[in-house]
């Protein structure tokens, strides 16, 4: 009964990243220290990738973690190319490149990460993840999605980014790649500057395969028992 225990906790586990939404390194770590083991995958994005830099998602593959670097890559080609390179060589598990860029952009994201990770002898399930449409994008349709979505079905990346109230519109069409849904929200949490939000269990329910989570964890009086929380939720969604 124990190991069925253990081995339930461990697979919810592995559908949720916690987003690392501080101003520094330090606050960071900090957060980390507290949260031990109970997390394995932590979403790096924009804010503190531009003040801690590669050096602080190198430091969280070396004390073990899976690392989601979310910076939306979005350029020509040949530099989404060459960033996605860099990121897929650090060891990042996951990334991310916006699928307004087009096919070719994506394309070259995900060339570049799958040589880059090659080139740093990383193995396992890697992801290049075409974000669709942001949670917080006031102009959002349902043409603009499906759109974007075979946008990154054509380019041939094996995952996606979307919100929880997006998916069951697209599950169909792309039933085969990992979904991966932010902007969740355990019943009762504010929902800040997202427009569509979900549910943990509602976002499991829906199919997603990993949910991305931050103020509800990060801001939380007591961040572990929020965890628990949303980890309980998984779980029983499943």
């Amino acid at each position: 009964m124990e190991d069925n225990k253990t081995q339930n906790l461990e697979s919810s586990i592995e559908k949720l990243a916690v987003a690392l939404d501080f101003a520094d390194e330090k606050e960071a770590m900090k957060f980390v220290g507290l949260m031990e083991d109970r997390i394995k995958i932590y979403k790096v994005g924009l804010e503190l990738f531009s003040v801690s830099g590669p050096q602080f998602v190198s430091k969280l593959i070396g004390l073990g973690y899976d690392v989601f670097v979310d910076l939306k890559l979005h350029d020509i080609p040949n530099t989404v190319y060459g960033a996605a390179k860099a990121l897929g060589k650090l060891g990042a598990r996951f990334i991310t490149a916006h699928s307004s860029g087009g096919v070719e952009m994506l394309q070259a994201a995900n060339e570049g990460f799958n040589e880059g990770c090659s080139d740093g002898g990383w193995g396992g399930l890697r992801y290049c993840l075409g974000v669709s449409v942001l949670t917080s994008d006031p102009y959002f349709t349902d043409q603009l999605l499906f759109s974007r979505v075979e946008t990154i079905v054509t380019a041939g990346l094996k995952g996606f980014v979307c919100s929880g109230t997006d998916l069951s519109k697209i599950t169909q069409k792309i039933g085969h790649l990992f979904k991966v849904v932010p902007g969740v929200r355990p019943v009762g949490s504010f929902e800040n500057d997202q427009l569509r939000v979900t549910t943990p269990s509602n976002a499991i329910a829906s199919g997603a395969d990993l949910l991305v989570v931050g103020r509800p964890i990060t801001l939380s009086s007591n961040p572990i028992a929020a965890t628990n929380e949303i980890l309980r939720s998984i779980f029983l969604a499943n």
